[in-house]
């Protein structure tokens, strides 16, 4: 039988590790590869990661089990891009991904536009970071071999904004890479060990001001002002960089109306922990004003969960079996749909319908590593004017 000769990815983390999100998307893209690469193509993969010195060793030792390798990079790849080339060509890199290509010789490369959240919410972003996202946007299309989109909507919006470029364009909708440690114990423990009401809501969302936590409070306020008890629990960063007052509008909102003995502010609880709460919910909230490509919905979706969604054209596309939609600014609307749920006899936590998602989300995780390893193998573009 033929050897087969691995592709060899290089995958640049620097652009991961800056935010929760961005370090999910790593982790899931690294965990589904490996499991891709050992259950349905034994040898057809070979990962190598490359870190800035700047990113601390700590930083990186969740990854190495990982990859084949982590190779610290002795350059920036924006200031010396032949350099950088000659690294990733020194370990036999066939591809690199997020990166475009501005002097990476033969090395096909890839690199990614999550959400055009700037051109739809112009008023959280500063002029100056309206204008790097621009020009970034516009040297990734220029110089990326392909541009890798998380959905139908994504694509939609770049051709909106960067017309012209579709044929480059990937569409690959991550998914969430199931770790068997997580159902693992009854999560109930979990509510014990934080003193968390059995019954809730779960909004697991960083507060950021297009997270939009607002409309669930008022929504929330509705129900209890009908004599409704019902409870919330928000885990994620209580902190917005682009708005360092939003924090102290939603906790004044919730003392002026008595609020707090009914939310709970966990803040950003340890991975394991967050989602033992999320397997014991009532229903996911996703009230959020925009989103590239819901996180959240995703591990929703991987325990079976029943979200509330707002009715963005990218949460609809995400198409969860037991979503239910509402306008993002009309709270009344999600009190009806959050009153439905707390008044069923349904339960949070069901461990049988969590098992048939959980089963169906490993091979969610093949088909989302199956196709970034066909995106890694198509052949480099011909250059203009080239022919067979």
């Amino acid at each position: 039988m033929m050897n087969l000769t691995p592709l060899r990815i290089g995958l640049f983390l620097k652009p991961f590790l800056g935010w929760q999100g961005g370090k999910e998307y790593a982790r899931n893209l690294l965990m589904s590869l490996q499991a891709y690469e050992k259950m349905r193509q034994p040898g057809s993969i070979e990962i190598h990661l490359f870190a800035g010195r700047s990113i601390p060793d700590a930083s990186l030792e969740e990854f190495r089990p990982l990859a084949h390798a982590i190779h610290r990079l002795s350059v920036d790849i924006r200031r010396c891009p032949q350099t950088f080339f000659g690294e990733l060509k020194q370990q036999g890199i066939d591809f690199a991904f997020p990166v475009h290509n501005t002097g990476l010789g033969t090395i096909r490369t890839a690199d990614c536009i999550f959400d055009f959240q700037h051109k739809y919410l112009p008023t959280l972003f500063s002029a100056i970071d309206k204008r790097e996202r621009d020009l970034s946007f516009a040297r990734i299309i220029k110089y990326a071999d392909k541009v890798v989109v998380s959905s139908e909507t994504s694509r939609a919006d770049l051709n909106k904004f960067f017309p012209g470029h579709d044929q480059a364009v990937r569409v690959l909708p991550f998914t969430t890479f199931p770790k068997d440690e997580w159902i693992a114990e009854d999560p109930r423990r979990v509510l014990d060990l934080y003193n968390l009401p059995s019954r809730f809501f779960h909004l697991s969302n960083q507060f950021w001001v297009h997270k939009n936590h607002s409309v669930v409070f008022h929504a929330l306020k509705k129900m209890l002002d009908r004599g409704l008890e019902a409870n919330l629990v928000c885990t994620g960063s209580l902190i917005d960089y682009r708005n360092s007052s939003y924090m102290d509008e939603l906790l004044s909102y919730l003392h002026q109306n008595g609020m707090h003995p009914r939310v709970r502010l966990m803040g950003l609880m340890p991975r394991l922990d967050q989602l033992q709460v999320m397997r014991c919910a009532l229903a996911v909230l996703q009230p959020s004003l925009f989103e590239g490509w819901s996180t959240v919905l995703e591990d929703a979706r991987t325990f079976g969960k029943q979200t509330l969604c707002s009715s963005l054209p990218v949460h609809r596309e995400q198409n969860l079996p037991e979503a239910r939609f509402f306008a993002p600014d009309n709270p009344e609307e999600l009190a009806g749909l959050m009153t439905q749920v707390w008044q069923s006899d349904r339960p949070g936590f069901e461990a049988g319908h969590e098992a048939e998602a959980f089963a169906k989300a490993r091979e969610r995780a093949l088909d989302f590593a199956q196709k970034f390893h066909a995106i890694a193998a198509e052949p480099a573009p011909l250059p203009p004017g080239a022919s067979f």
